[in-house]
Parts: structure tokens; C-alpha cells; sequence
């Protein structure tokens, strides 16, 4: 098995995303697509396990409640918090611990909660509620079939973290002149 830790390519990303690859091309490009860790380079394109989950939701929007991608976008893209510290919560949760998703239409937002502690809107606001938890589940058993392995339960913010401290070092080292020189 293939330890990918955090990085996924785009066709990993689409994969486990639930999104057939021209799709996930077509909703980059438009700015749609709900991830947020652009690559850093278009030679390398490089996506988190993050991301897989956060478009794997949103595909569950879409297929559920045929609710647009700008839409869906601009609740999940437009707040990564959203799927950090809440996937270390939702990771093997069931029944009253799961974690859902709550969209709001008016004002268009999200949030992320068990279900009980969700906020409730007025009668008349539309809520589009998907299982963050079935979310991780459904990006765990895709995963499984590429040979791809996802952090423990209640490892994501640290695999991220760490993730993110590697980059830091990466890109410190690139900016000493002398580094290519070593």
C-alpha cells in the first residue's frame, strides 16, 4: 500500500472525490470546485486528503439536493476551518456523535456539528445537511480500493500539521541562495 500521508495527484483527488477527473477539470477551472490548496506549480499538482473529503461532501450535496457547485463553492471552499479539526471529530462516528454538515441558503454559509447542536434557522431558510462522518467513510473505502492509506481516527489536524511543516521547510530551503549550491 502507498502511504500518501496527505498528498493526493488530481486524478487521486477525483477519484476519491467521487468526480470523474474532466469533471473536477471543468470545476477548477471555473473556481468551483470545493478544495482550497491550489497547487503550487501546474507542472505539480498536489491536493490534500483534506480536499478529498471537503469534494467528496460536496459531491453528496450535489447527487442529494442538486444544489449547484458556485453554491456549494462558496459554503465549503470558501471555509476550510470547517474540515480541519471537525474530521478528527467525524472519523469513525456514528449515530448521535456524527458530525453533519449544515449549508445554509440566506445567508449562504456552513457549518459543521453533531446534529442536536446544529444551528436552527427560521422555518423558512432552506438546510442542506450531509454526514461528514458517511463522507470520511465513503473517501476511507475508495481509498482503500487505490491502495491509498488515510490518517488513523483522530489524526487528521496532526497529519495536516505535519504536512504543513514540511511544506514550511521546503520552501525556507528553496529561498537559501547557497541551498543549491549544497
Amino acid at each position: 500500500m502507498r502511504d500518501v500521508s496527505m498528498t493526493l495527484s488530481q486524478i487521486e483527488l477525483a477519484l476519491l472525490g467521487g468526480l470523474p477527473l474532466h469533471k473536477l477539470d471543468q470545476l477548477i477551472a471555473s473556481r468551483c470546485a470545493p478544495i482550497y490548496a491550489r497547487p503550487q506549480s501546474r507542472r505539480v499538482a498536489c491536493y490534500t486528503l483534506h480536499e478529498a473529503v471537503m469534494l467528496a461532501t460536496g459531491m453528496m450535496l450535489h447527487e442529494r439536493y442538486g444544489l449547484g457547485w458556485p453554491l456549494i463553492h462558496q459554503a465549503i471552499a470558501l471555509n476550510p476551518e470547517l474540515f480541519v479539526d471537525p474530521l478528527d471529530e467525524a472519523d469513525g462516528a456514528t449515530e448521535l456523535e456524527e458530525r453533519w454538515l449544515a449549508v445554509y441558503d440566506e445567508p449562504r454559509s456552513a457549518s459543521v456539528e453533531r446534529l442536536t447542536e446544529l444551528p436552527i434557522p427560521h422555518a423558512a431558510q432552506p438546510v442542506f445537511l450531509v454526514s461528514l462522518s458517511e463522507a470520511i467513510r465513503l473517501v476511507r473505502r475508495r481509498a482503500q480500493g487505490l491502495g491509498l492509506v488515510l490518517p488513523e481516527p483522530g489524526q487528521w489536524g496532526a497529519a495536516l500539521e505535519a504536512y504543513l511543516a514540511e511544506i514550511k521547510v521546503r520552501r525556507e530551503r528553496a529561498a537559501w541562495p547557497w541551498a543549491e549550491a549544497a
